[in-house]
């Protein structure tokens, strides 16, 4: 363990400062294990359904995984199936965590920045170093000038992955269960209690385990995420660019 000494208590002070800074910068990563389905037929009750799977082999450190997706979106390129992987990871890990509220105009910039535009799930989107964001420039301290995204990189802190995150592609089959019929107890009295959790045939996988790529945002994510996008725009407008 490191020993550490203070001169004082000022010197104290400032070092509790500095590491609760840190802390609430960089909060602590939750691994998590991406299974997200992108369903590509009508799903009905006791029905199968046909759709993308989404997968990690092991879990992993979502915001990792967001930069990794991030950084490819503004130097490498995506496609469309990236996309709607850093769009569930910012409305799912990151859209709550005030901590990190000052970076969220950034990655909705971004997001907004590589949207896609037509095609297919798969169909690959140019990467932002390609567009208007890196061609126009504004004069910032002294003599040094950037681009808009030399300052999305440098708020974001983005670097090139030395290992990349492997995203598995697959196209799987999946039984939506049937829920169990309510039991009616009594002559005149329904008494629906506990439906209790949809029945599942040998071999097929709990919907549980899977999470559905997010096609919405409830009132209070969509309200931030909005707020942030206009906080974007703003920045744009320094730039010189119109949104």
């Amino acid at each position: 363990m490191e020993t550490r000494t203070f001169k004082d208590f000022l010197d104290l002070a400032r070092f509790l400062a500095r590491r609760e800074k840190s802390m609430r910068e960089s909060p602590s990563p939750t691994l998590w294990r991406l299974r997200l389905l992108v369903p590509l037929s009508i799903l009905s009750s006791g029905k199968q359904f046909s759709a993308l799977e989404l997968s990690t082999e092991r879990p992993v450190d979502p915001k990792e995984l967001l930069d990794q997706v991030i950084w490819r979106a503004c130097f490498r390129g995506i496609q469309t199936l990236d996309w709607f992987v850093a769009f569930e990871l910012i409305s799912k890990f990151f859209m709550k965590k005030m901590q990190i509220d000052h970076k969220l105009s950034w990655y909705i910039g971004v997001l907004f920045e590589s949207s896609p535009r037509g095609g297919t799930w798969f169909s690959n989107h140019p990467p932002l170093r390609k567009g208007r964001l890196a061609n126009r420039r504004t004069a910032e301290v002294g003599e040094k000038r950037e681009t808009v995204l030399d300052r999305i990189t440098r708020e974001l802190s983005l670097v090139k992955p030395s290992k990349f995150i492997e995203i598995s592609v697959n196209e799987v089959t999946v039984q939506y269960p049937k829920a169990d019929k309510p039991r009616f107890i009594g002559v005149g009295y329904k008494d629906k209690g506990n439906i209790g959790k949809p029945g599942l045939k040998p071999g097929e996988v709990p919907l549980s385990d899977y999470d559905f790529v997010s096609l919405q945002l409830n009132e209070e994510d969509e309200l931030k995420f909005s707020k942030a996008l206009q906080q974007y725009f703003q920045i744009l407008q320094e730039y010189g660019i119109n949104s």
